[in-house]
């Protein structure tokens, strides 16, 4: 039993909603996670707004707040505003009160490990914010592993926990693009101080379920390029019987 307590919060899009579902439920079922929020960013209010509290309760919170549409244009023309989204929905996200804030997209979860490194850091007042490995996941048990994405023993490391007292916020990046809050960067006053954790633990399903699947993009043919298997066991079943239908929906 964990005594650690953190609200996972999520920024979402009702065409998300599938994936959204499989993620909140693996996240609930852990006892280290207290709150979850889900805030959709659609441009009308979703129609399934409140299945998922209904479904989880007591864990989930939804919201809707619309931040423009597309990074096809700036926030000026209407495009998506990611940076005032994240950091409002962080605002919110620290007011439930627990310990550790989470980040986790739809086509994502996190691994019971991650509740073992929030325990590790109460313990031995660790006071830093976490940056974890991102495994991209194409089946239950194949990863892509790419050389040029990392950075020491890090695999395209991301910073996605943090204390709630911790000054975490997003800032745009890429002043070139037609809108510069797409993919944004964290900034946060920690300085150096940051705990890295390079074993499986964030799981990212963007090419193995849901309506994102684009297999082509992890092509062999470009150098650096490989797959790795691990211990299917990492998998809920529920992302393996996804998957499956995922398969025969293709064939």
């Amino acid at each position: 039993m964990h005594s650690t307590k953190s609200t996972v919060w999520y920024i979402s899009h009702s065409s998300d909603y599938f994936c959204l579902d499989l993620s909140i439920k693996t996240m609930s079922a852990y006892d280290w996670v207290t709150d979850i929020l889900v805030v959709y960013t659609d441009d009308e209010k979703p129609s399934q707004m409140g299945e998922l509290t209904k479904k989880y309760f007591p864990k989930v919170t939804e919201k809707w707040q619309s931040y423009g549409h597309g990074f096809d244009r700036s926030v000026a023309e209407g495009g998506f505003d990611e940076v005032k989204c994240r950091n409002e929905v962080i605002a919110w996200a620290r007011e439930f009160g627990n310990e550790f804030l989470i980040q986790c997209d739809a086509d994502e979860f996190f691994t019971p490990q991650l509740g073992e490194i929030l325990d590790y850091m109460i313990r031995d007042n660790i006071q830093k914010v976490v940056s974890l490995s991102h495994y991209p996941f194409v089946s239950p048990c194949i990863y892509v592993w790419d050389t040029s994405c990392m950075r020491g023993v890090m695999h395209d490391p991301h910073i996605r926990v943090w204390r709630k007292t911790d000054e975490v916020w997003y800032h745009g990046t890429h002043k070139n693009r037609k809108n510069n809050t797409q993919d944004c960067s964290v900034n946060h006053n920690k300085g150096e101080m940051v705990f890295y954790e390079p074993n499986p633990c964030h799981i990212h399903l963007h090419d193995m379920i849901g309506s994102k699947v684009n297999p082509s993009r992890n092509s062999l043919d470009k150098f650096g390029i490989d797959y790795k298997v691990i211990d299917p066991s990492i998998m809920p079943q529920h992302y393996i019987e996804a998957f499956v239908a995922r398969l025969k929906n293709e064939n």
